[in-house]
Parts: C-alpha cells; structure tokens; sequence
C-alpha cells in the first residue's frame, strides 16, 4: 500500500477510537449520576444524581475527619478518661 494512504487510515483509526473514547466516557458519567439519584429514590436525572453523590461524599468525609480528630485527641492524651 501507499504510505499516504497508511497515514489517511492511521488518522481515521484514530479518530475513530477517540471518538468511541468520549463517548463512552459520556455514557460512564451519565450512568454514575443517574444511579446516585435512584440510590436515593429520585429519578430527576443527571444533575440531582451527581449533587446527591456529592453531598454523600461529603458527609462521609466529615465524618471520618471527626473520628479521627477524636482518636489523634484520645492519643495525645493517653485516655478520654484520665482523671489528671
């Protein structure tokens, strides 16, 4: 074959496989939305999916942060009961 026409179907190859990569990415992150909003028992899409999730997330993280500010003080202090 002719190197240009290699190069043409190089190009389109991976034109293609870019494609078919943004796409499945949109799909991905659709379906990660929406089933962050049936979990709750909404199903008013894509955008409360993701806003659910988020607050999700972030009262978990809350919650790890002052579990750990409570055992680092425990810790420190030797006991939560020490009567000094």
């Amino acid at each position: 074959m002719n190197t240009e026409a290699l190069k043409v179907v190089e190009t389109v190859l991976f034109s293609l496989a870019g494609a078919s990569l943004f796409s499945a990415s949109q799909l991905w992150l659709y379906r990660h939305g929406y089933r962050n909003g049936k979990e709750v028992g909404e199903h008013l899409g894509f955008t409360k999916g993701l806003y659910t999730g988020k607050l999700r997330e972030n009262n978990r993280l809350t919650r790890e942060a002052k579990r750990d500010k409570i055992t680092t003080w425990t810790n420190s202090t030797g006991s939560a009961l020490s009567t000094r």
